[in-house]
């Protein structure tokens, strides 16, 4: 399996292999995203990370939170 990490839950762009039986539990926490899909997007439309509206989940700890809740209020 190979997935990868965006931002804001790892900076630079890297890829994870890992064999199917390991759970990891970034995959079911919505901080990682199917290689293969990632693939599928960019060749079906090559822009499509640039306008795409991707979602990600962070701790309410996390500065980036901080940030954008000091924003909107």
């Amino acid at each position: 399996m190979a997935y990868i990490h965006y931002q804001p839950t790892y900076y630079p762009f890297h890829v994870h292999f890992c064999h199917v039986a390991i759970e990891d539990p970034t995959l079911q926490l919505g901080k990682a995203h199917n290689f293969l899909e990632v693939i599928q997007n960019i060749e079906m439309k090559n822009d499509y990370y640039q306008v795409a509206n991707l979602q990600f989940m962070i701790d309410m700890e996390h500065s980036l939170y901080q940030i954008y809740t000091n924003q909107n209020n």
